[in-house]
């Protein structure tokens, strides 16, 4: 039941954050940018809770577990030799 309300929320910040279409000259710029008003919009108040939403997500950060103690590699590397065939 929550696809919809994640499916609202990146609706949201489409419409917020990328309309109308930004025009980037540097990247590294743009993406701090994206970074600060990020930032700004997770000290608005949740609609519901009325607690910043930055609050609300540290206290989410506690009840998380890691999900691999140990890192995964998913290559898998292998030496060849290689001739004209």
């Amino acid at each position: 039941h929550e696809k919809g309300n994640v499916e609202n929320k990146v609706g949201t910040i489409r419409r917020n954050l990328f309309v109308p279409e930004p025009t980037i000259n540097h990247l590294g710029t743009f993406n701090l940018d994206l970074l600060k008003k990020c930032s700004e919009r997770n000290l608005g108040q949740h609609y519901r809770l009325k607690k910043s939403i930055d609050a609300l997500f540290e206290q989410e950060k506690l009840l998380m577990a890691p999900v691999n103690k140990i890192p995964f590699d998913t290559a898998r590397y292998e030496s060849r030799k290689v001739n004209k065939f």
